[in-house]
């Protein structure tokens, strides 16, 4: 991600990862194709690429088998394809879900089959669906391979899918430390 808004990418390939328009692994450094510019925010699946613009739209390319472009179908795209999505403030990819922050409530979409989209389902989604229960005071969202977390206004952390180390904790900012109680 580049000071000018530009997201670039570069390495292995197969699946359109580096949204260069093709599916060959690359040395070289290239912009993503399709990428409207604004970046805040670049977030990487195992076989996917997503990134959140200054105004709040959400862009995703690579495989798509699980629907983790979020763009309503399950085709993959070598260039940047908006997501079904307006006014996100922060994003997160799994490896292959990703979750959003709109509205202060959390929205996520691709594979499901540890209940990581928290949709009270273990079925993919294409485009994306509102977690049950976090519609309001969340600030940041996270993913890891089959489970997600939110963190509330509060410092509450809230985590679904497949959570074997945490499922909630009160989290507290101190200047020097992070500490869960």
């Amino acid at each position: 991600m580049l000071s000018t808004g530009r997201i670039q990418c570069w390495g292995a390939n197969p699946n359109g990862e580096t949204g260069h328009g093709n599916t060959s692994s690359s040395e070289a450094v290239g912009d993503v194709l399709g990428w409207p510019g604004g970046a805040v925010t670049v977030t990487l699946g195992d076989d996917f690429s997503c990134g959140l613009t200054d105004a709040g739209l959400v862009m995703c390319w690579g495989a798509n088998g699980t629907g983790q472009l979020g763009d309503g179908t399950t085709l993959p795209h070598t260039t940047a394809q908006r997501v079904a999505l307006e006014g996100a403030v922060s994003l997160s990819a799994g490896s292959h879900h990703a979750c959003a922050v709109r509205d202060g409530g959390v929205v996520c979409w691709g594979q499901n089959a540890a209940g990581q989209l928290g949709d009270d389902t273990t079925d993919e989604r294409d485009s994306p669906v509102w977690v049950l229960g976090l519609d309001a005071g969340i600030v940041a969202v996270t993913c890891g391979i089959s489970h997600s977390c939110a963190l509330t206004a509060e410092g509450a952390l809230k985590c679904w899918g497949r959570t074997q180390m945490v499922v909630s904790a009160t989290v507290r900012w101190r200047s020097d430390t992070l500490q869960s109680t």
